[in-house]
C-alpha cells in the first residue's frame, strides 16, 4: 500500500515538475501516462514561469531551422523578448515569457538556440541577430529568408517585402482574429498589467503562424531556384 501511495506521490512530483518547464496539459498526460484532468487536478496551482507550447506540421523543413522572436517594440536596446519559437524539421515550438525574469527567460532562449541545426533561417535578419545579441549576449549568424525578395524589389522598384505580402492567410476564411505585430504588444502589455492569460494564445498563435509563412516562403524560393525558375 505505501509502495502505491509512494508510486502516486512521485507521479503527481512529475507532473508539477512537467508544469514548472512550461509543458501543456496535454504535453503532461501524455509524458506521465495519465489524462488530462487529473494532470489539471494536480498542477492546477503550480506557476508557470515558462510557457512552452509545440505544434505538429504535415510540412517539414529538410534541413536547418527557422527562428522567430516576438518583442515589446522595435528598439533592442530598450524593448524585451517576450517570445522566441523555432521550426526544425515539422516541429514548431514556442517558449514564452509569463512568470519568468528577463535574466531566466534569456537563459532558456540561448540554451534553445544554441541547439538548433544550422543553417538557421530568419526574415529581417538585422532585427532578430540584434536582439538576440543585445539581450542574449549571443552573435548569431542568420541567413535572411527576405534577401531574394529584397534584390527583386530593387530590380523592379518595389516596396520592400513582408511575410503578409508575400504568404497571405486567408483568415476570413478560418474564422481567425488577425493578430499583427502592434497587437501581439498590446496583448503583453494586456497579460503584464491584469495577468489575463487569454491574452497568451494569440500571442503563440501569432508566432507559430510567422513561423509557418516562413517556412512555406523558404520552400518555395529553393524549388523556383532549381527549377531555374
Amino acid at each position: 500500500m505505501n509502495e502505491v501511495h509512494k508510486s502516486a506521490e512521485d507521479v503527481e512530483w512529475q507532473m508539477r515538475n512537467l508544469r514548472k518547464q512550461g509543458l501543456s496539459l496535454k504535453e503532461i498526460a501524455k509524458a506521465t501516462g495519465h489524462s488530462r484532468s487529473r494532470v489539471q487536478k494536480v498542477v492546477k496551482d503550480v506557476p508557470m514561469a515558462i510557457g512552452l507550447y509545440r505544434r505538429e506540421l504535415r510540412a517539414a523543413l529538410v534541413e536547418g531551422a527557422i527562428i522567430n522572436l516576438e518583442t515589446t517594440g522595435l528598439d533592442f536596446d530598450t524593448d524585451g523578448i517576450i517570445a522566441f519559437g523555432f521550426l526544425e524539421r515539422n516541429i514548431m515550438t514556442v517558449i514564452l515569457r509569463i512568470e519568468a525574469e528577463p535574466a531566466e527567460f534569456y537563459h532558456t532562449v540561448s540554451e534553445k538556440l544554441s541547439g538548433l541545426a544550422h543553417p538557421i533561417y530568419a526574415w529581417d535578419t538585422h532585427f532578430h541577430e540584434s536582439f538576440l545579441l543585445t539581450k542574449l549576449h549571443t552573435p548569431v549568424d542568420l541567413v535572411d529568408i527576405f534577401e531574394p525578395w529584397r534584390e527583386k524589389a530593387r530590380a523592379k522598384g518595389l516596396s520592400y517585402p513582408t511575410l503578409d505580402k508575400l504568404v497571405s492567410v486567408p483568415r476570413e476564411y478560418l474564422g481567425e482574429e488577425v493578430v499583427s505585430e502592434q497587437r501581439v504588444r498590446s496583448l503583453w502589455k494586456n497579460y503584464v498589467r491584469y495577468r489575463d492569460k487569454r491574452s497568451i494564445i494569440p500571442i503563440v498563435r501569432h508566432c507559430m503562424e510567422d513561423l509557418r509563412q516562413a517556412l512555406y516562403l523558404l520552400t518555395f524560393i529553393e524549388s523556383t531556384a532549381k527549377a531555374g525558375l
